[in-house]
């Protein structure tokens, strides 16, 4: 038995080597069905009463459950399995139930009240000094719909590789090439810096005037003191991990990250890296550039990897594996591209989280007394300056296209020329950050154009960021409220299934069931969690 079991762990090890991917635009095909059940479920929403309520509790029955559960996860199953080469028809199948529903069940759309206090001056200008934290940094729904759908998806690949359902174009490249699940490991990261936005805004905002150097030095080494406890325990999660693949003989793919490496000591050290860029460029001060710092240093990263005749990347490549460093070469060197997705995401999240204008957000966060000046009517400086700043401070709206237009050409160029290596997730390259940043952002274009869309259709004010929590799914916001604990779930659900099902050798019918199971069962998990209002922070 000992031997079946060794063989079976290097088949199913060989199942996920050596593959090369798909085309972009086969992972956006596919991934736009995200797309497509967002906007249902707003139809639905907006022209029913099947999801009327503010208080969610109140519309837990079965029927919206089960919905839910079909719109949210049971469709995005399906795009990446059975229906990948069929996406057009799942479309279909969405869209016609969901408008017989609407037309069935029509009611007129509820106007959205609000009760809370005012921040604008007379003259319609927001008044600084009284806004606080949530008015100042509101929840906006279809940021908390992108980032949940998101964790969705990568919670069904990791599970769903393993069967022959998942087509091995979605599965993670070798070495060079984009598919589906290189995606969802830079999205997630991606996410995590519009998540971490918030903090840094928010810190930046209560920054006092006119700080000594060395104070400001003093504030940046406490954060990566902070930041490094904060990290421990995602840390502990990645070592845990390490240990038990190594007891349980469980099937890895030491290309991946290396040896002892892998995702969560990744994320674990995304945040401390982050504060030790902040401190290095602080003394350069060049810090709070958080996306020029991120494609600075992936440019100079990809430098590395092409210089002197391709040196360091064929270190990379060589299966050599002697000291503590070759081991974990690819782990440690894809650090660098992950960072730079990181900073990059914290910078967008800077302009869309934010419920009004901030000045020169387009590049930056800014102090209480800096967006104080921004909406004072005393002109204190130059023409020029005046000109620069209003060149560098846009709505969310105008910022968001700004960055998508200028990502995707550069995506296009990247695509059409031969000066950068190709896309790699092993490497995490540049080619690979502009490929993640670019779709991420196109997405939020999309979501942003739906949430507005139906946003007008409630009589709502037409900047999402004023929207409350009204289209967000019951099961999509309590992934959000959970995120990395769910993230961690799956994770080890993924791991129970395999040790107990042979996934290689089992049936589409067998494949599908279980994943069924498996969504059904992690989805419930969230959703109890959720409802009793357990959030747990890791």
């Amino acid at each position: 038995m000992p031997g079946l079991a060794d063989d079976l762990k290097i088949r199913k090890e060989q199942f996920v080597t050596g593959l090369t991917g798909g085309t972009v635009h086969d992972v956006y095909l596919v991934t736009s069905i995200s797309l497509i059940t967002y906007f249902s479920y707003c139809l639905l929403n907006t022209f029913t009463q099947i999801f009327t309520s503010k208080d969610k509790k109140s519309n837990l029955n079965v029927f919206t459950v089960v919905l839910d559960y079909l719109l949210n996860w049971l469709a995005l199953l399906l795009s990446i399995t059975t229906y990948s080469d069929n996406i057009i028809s799942l479309i279909y199948g969405i869209l016609i139930p969901v408008v017989t529903l609407t037309l069935t069940n029509k009611s007129s759309p509820s106007s959205s009240s609000s009760s809370s206090k005012n921040h604008t001056k007379r003259d319609g200008r927001p008044n600084i000094s009284t806004i606080d934290k949530k008015k100042f940094l509101p929840k906006i729904s279809y940021l908390t719909v992108y980032r949940s759908q998101m964790l969705v998806i990568t919670s069904i690949a990791i599970l769903a590789v393993d069967f022959q359902i998942f087509p091995r174009r979605f599965a993670k490249c070798e070495t060079w090439g984009t598919s589906l699940m290189d995606l969802g490991v830079g999205s997630f990261v991606f996410s995590m810096g519009i998540v971490s936005a918030r903090s840094s805004i928010w810190s930046k905002f209560n920054q006092k005037k006119n700080l000594s150097f060395t104070y400001e030095l003093t504030g940046l080494v406490k954060k990566i003191l902070f930041s490094f406890k904060d990290s421990f325990t995602v840390f502990c999660l990645g070592i845990g991990r390490l240990f038990l693949v190594k007891l349980l003989s469980y099937q890895e793919h030491v290309s991946e990250y290396g040896v002892h490496w892998n995702f969560f000591v990744t994320l674990s050290l995304l945040q401390p890296c982050k504060y030790i860029l902040e401190f290095v460029f602080s003394m350069l001060r060049l810090n709070n550039f958080n996306v020029l710092i991120g494609l600075a240093i992936s440019l100079a990263y990809e430098y590395l990897l092409k210089k002197d005749d391709n040196s360091y990347l064929q270190y990379l490549l060589d299966e050599e594996r002697v000291t503590i460093f070759d081991q974990n070469k690819e782990g440690i060197s894809s650090m660098i591209g992950y960072i730079s997705i990181f900073l990059v995401g914290e910078s967008i999240g800077g302009f869309l989280l934010p419920s009004i204008v901030t000045p020169f957000n387009l590049i930056k966060n800014s102090t209480q007394s800096e967006i104080e000046d921004f909406y004072s009517t005393k002109n204190k400086h130059s023409k020029l300056y005046l000109w620069i700043r209003s060149q560098l401070s846009r709505s969310s709206d105008g910022c968001l296209i700004i960055y998508t237009v200028f990502f995707d050409i550069l995506a296009l160029y990247c695509q059409s020329t031969s000066v950068f290596t190709q896309v790699s997730r092993r490497f995490a390259n540049f080619q690979y950050v502009i490929f993640v940043i670019a779709y991420n952002l196109n997405f939020l274009v999309g979501f942003k154009l739906i949430n507005k869309l139906f946003a007008y259709f409630n009589s709502e004010k037409k900047d999402a960021n004023q929207n409350s929590y009204n289209h967000v799914p019951y099961s999509l916001e309590a992934i959000n409220n959970n995120g990395l604990l769910f993230f961690l779930i799956s994770n080890v659900s993924t791991g129970l299934v395999n040790m107990n099902i042979n996934t290689l050798d089992a049936s589409s019918l067998v494949g599908i069931t279980t994943m069924i199971g498996y969504t059904l069962a992690i989805n419930a998990v969230a959703e109890i969690f959720h409802y009793f209002k357990i959030y747990i922070k890791l």
